[in-house]
């Protein structure tokens, strides 16, 4: 393995939450009839969320995008646990990227509080690709812009639409078990573990 790509929301920050209490507030505001599944969401970008549920619904994808990236642009945002130290531990051996559906402008204002892009050579979201996840478009951009074969990245992942991505790209994936992810999505990736603590040098080193 030469790369080490990371998922931003759930993996390098402790959002996810917030995002799902965001959504749930807009499943009722909009009077969305339908069942509430945060786990068919994570991962995915806001913009093409609102498009479908217009599609299905007819609500207004620009109110509901407009309402969610407010939300994002005043999330207060703290690392995962353990997400500094492995950062400082792989960026020794690997080369690191970042892969993440979120808005530019969210990124920008996360980045701003944090100060996490120094750490990664490349990173994308999903305004630089034609299709976000679960298509494979973002990660096999991060590894074109590392100058990385997709064979030889690892994606660090919590949602089941990042997993898929990560596999449709041809890349290993060390999935991070979490509420949302179903069983299923969790058996794609090519590894598991409870925590980011858990995840070390040899662990991705294996994965070849």
């Amino acid at each position: 393995m030469r790369a080490v790509i990371f998922d931003m929301d759930g993996v390098l920050l402790d959002s996810c939450a917030d995002h799902e209490a965001a959504w749930k507030s807009i499943w009722e505001d909009f009077h969305i009839q339908d069942e509430f599944d945060f786990s068919s969401m994570s991962g995915m970008d806001t913009d093409e969320i609102a498009e479908m549920l217009h599609q299905k619904f007819g609500v207004d994808a620009e109110a509901i995008a407009a309402r969610k990236h407010e939300h994002e642009r005043n999330l207060k945002v703290n690392y995962m646990q353990g997400a500094e130290e492995l950062i400082s531990t792989l960026k020794a051996r690997f080369i690191l990227g970042l892969g993440t559906s979120s808005p530019t402008q969210s990124l920008k204002a996360y980045d701003a509080k944090l100060g996490f892009l120094a750490n990664f050579k490349e990173y994308v979201n999903s305004e630089l690709v034609e299709r976000a996840k679960p298509a494979p478009d973002i990660y096999r951009e991060v590894a074109r812009r590392l100058d990385v074969p997709p064979e030889e990245c690892c994606v660090i992942e919590d949602s089941g639409n990042g997993i898929k991505a990560a596999k449709a790209a041809g890349m290993k994936c060390i999935a991070i078990m979490n509420n949302y992810l179903s069983v299923k999505d969790m058996q794609l990736a090519d590894a598991a573990v409870e925590n980011l603590s858990e995840i070390t040098i040899d662990m991705i080193e294996k994965l070849r």
